[in-house]
């Protein structure tokens, strides 16, 4: 299954990596900000942290697995459950104690 997600800062990092275990990056681009995405490392870099930032990922998973988010060698780390997102109202979870909305949601076009 593909699930679209995005991973939005109120102020972007210097830089950090993306994993994702029981699942797998399959693209992902800067939509807002500036800054260069690595997808073979998963490591992205902005070169300005002073305002707003969002990455969109495509991930490819398994319902039968459990797919965790890791955001690593950045400031600010943190994880959290896919299927847990996708559960909650609009698809969004908030972690205001270092400014990040995730949204994520299935992809049913490409399962056309």
């Amino acid at each position: 299954m593909r699930v679209n997600m995005s991973i939005e800062w109120q102020k972007a990092p210097a830089s950090g990596r993306v994993l994702v275990s029981g699942g797998a990056l399959s693209s992902a681009l800067i939509n807002i900000g500036w800054g260069t995405y690595d997808l073979n490392a998963h490591r992205f870099a902005f070169t300005s942290t002073n305002e707003p930032c969002r990455v969109c990922f495509a991930l490819d998973v398994t319902p039968e697995q459990q797919a965790t988010v890791h955001v690593t060698e950045t400031a600010k780390p943190f994880e959290f459950d896919l299927s847990e997102v996708m559960q909650q109202p609009d698809g969004l979870r908030r972690f205001p104690e270092i400014g990040v909305t995730v949204t994520a949601e299935s992809d049913v076009w490409s399962s056309l």
